[in-house]
């Protein structure tokens, strides 16, 4: 065989090569796509095209007015009669002046009511002036002000929403959002967020189910995980908004931010929502 044909062999051999390369790269790229838009996504992380979550404190229009817990009022009378000292209940009846449509009395009559009422005029001018009511003082009430806290807005987005510290805590202490931890049973065990559900992604991927409680949570939801490159509370919140949950929060600074700020902690077994 010549050399000519020999190095058409080659490069008939090495552009075969090529082509196969090619189509197995485009080939995986299109799988690993199709991973990504699968519910749970399945792609590979490492070439995944990285997510910019919109921050919800980029997304304020305004605040919202959290009102106050009901208040405990305690129902006293605005004023208490504490006793009564009254004079001799006695009524007087001027008995010379007959009422009127009645006949008048006779002379003998006058005379005796004169002599009995005499006595009795008597003693009422010389008795002491009658006690007044005591009244007490009125009663106070403490009522607390009105708490005000400023949430943020939470908008109605099919897509995670990225929330940072300062208004996690805000949530957390008005009690205007459920924590969910994306975590392993046992890292969760060992310390949480207070008050925090355990809903390990991996759980719920093979258990939906997991998932029907927040359909009714009536408040936004906040997931979080280990912060840094962790990827759970991500695609838990991918997984609940494929499902049909909205306002889904992510953490993304994670336990690690919470536990350095000093907030909150909880250590126990998973406590699972219902």
């Amino acid at each position: 065989m010549s050399g000519e044909a020999k190095q058409d062999g080659t490069v008939e051999t090495l552009r075969g090569v090529v082509v196969i390369v090619v189509v197995g790269v485009a080939l995986g790229l299109a799988f690993n796509a199709l991973g990504l838009a699968s519910r749970p996504p399945r792609g590979l992380s490492w070439i995944r095209q990285v997510e910019k979550m919109p921050s919800l404190e980029d997304l304020q229009p305004g605040s919202v007015l959290v009102p106050a817990p009901a208040l405990q009022r305690r129902v006293a009378p605005a004023f208490a009669l504490v006793g009564t000292a009254w004079a001799g209940g006695v009524a007087l009846r001027d008995t010379a002046h007959a009422a009127p449509g009645r006949p008048a009395a006779t002379a003998g009559k006058k005379a005796a009511a004169k002599k009995t009422a005499a006595p009795l005029k008597k003693a009422l001018v010389t008795a002491k002036p009658a006690a007044k009511p005591v009244i007490a003082a009125p009663a106070t009430v403490a009522v607390p002000a009105p708490v005000k806290v400023d949430l943020p807005f939470v908008p109605d987005l099919d897509q995670p929403i990225e929330v940072k510290l300062a208004n996690v805590k805000k949530f957390f202490d008005a009690g205007a959002a459920l924590f969910v931890d994306a975590r392993e049973a046992p890292e969760y065990a060992e310390g949480h967020i207070a008050g925090a559900l355990s809903v390990p992604f991996d759980e719920a991927v093979k258990n939906p189910a997991l998932l029907e409680p927040f359909k009714q949570a009536g408040k936004p939801l906040i997931l979080y995980c280990s912060g840094g490159d962790c990827e759970l509370s991500k695609d838990l919140a991918r997984n609940m908004l494929a499902d049909g949950i909205r306002k889904v929060l992510v953490f993304t600074d994670g336990l690690p931010a919470w536990k350095a700020a000093g907030y909150p902690m909880d250590a126990g077994t998973a406590k699972a929502a219902r």
